[in-house]
């Protein structure tokens, strides 16, 4: 289905109450939310059935309380950062180190999902870069995850910064931030350079506790090695 609105609108398309092999889409005049998604499956509709009655619902996806999504950043058509000295590439590396993750969290009990298992993107490789964020956030929101873990490594222009930070958006979600960031700091020593609050995206548009670990720097000869 194709929609070209020759407006900015709000659009919703997601399953029907009661029809579980049909799509609704419900279609607003007004110009979407400023943080609303660019991509994905959408919110899922409650559509009353027969006559037409008031505007659809959204109904809550229920959280699965011992299901943690873990998103490493990058891959596909974005590398990210890169270290050609050591032969380094960030998105395998994050890859790799949400792989070992899994099975940790795997072994503890918990159920995990991640929105890549390869080298390619989430979304669209010819979408925006927004684009692309809001797919990883659709995975964790559609699943109902109950944590939401996005991997990175983090790069400078100068050789001398070093060090693991974990960032957060929601103020509820320092108390997760600073756990884990004592954590990495204590297991693997290197640099603790704290918890800081920023508005990356896929910790602002994911619906469940989130962070976003820059797990050391790729730029970094100590880090690197």
């Amino acid at each position: 289905v194709s929609i070209t609105p020759s407006q900015a609108i709000d659009v919703r398309v997601g399953t029907i109450e009661g029809s579980p092999n049909e799509l609704g889409i419900e279609i607003e005049e007004q110009p979407p939310a400023a943080d609303a998604p660019m991509a994905g499956v959408g919110d899922t509709l409650v559509v009353a059935q027969g006559p037409p009655g008031p505007s659809p619902t959204v109904a809550p996806v229920r959280t699965e309380n011992n299901l943690i999504v873990i998103d490493p950043g990058h891959g596909g058509s974005d590398p990210g950062s890169l270290n050609p000295d050591y032969g380094l590439t960030e998105s395998h590396l994050t890859l790799a180190i949400s792989e070992r993750l899994e099975k940790d969290l795997q072994h503890q009990g918990w159920r995990v999902v991640m929105t890549r298992d390869g080298d390619y993107d989430v979304g669209d490789p010819n979408g925006s870069d927004a684009q692309e964020l809001q797919a990883r956030c659709d995975v964790a929101n559609a699943a109902g995850a109950r944590i939401f873990v996005s991997v990175h490594i983090n790069a400078s222009v100068s050789s001398a910064p070093s060090g693991t930070t974990t960032y957060y958006w929601h103020p509820q979600d320092r108390g997760l931030a600073q756990d884990v960031q004592d954590d990495i700091a204590s297991d693997i020593g290197i640099t603790d350079d704290g918890v800081i609050r920023d508005n990356f995206y896929v910790i602002h548009h994911t619906t469940m506790p989130s962070i976003l670990v820059e797990a050391a720097y790729l730029s970094n000869p100590h880090d690197a090695t």
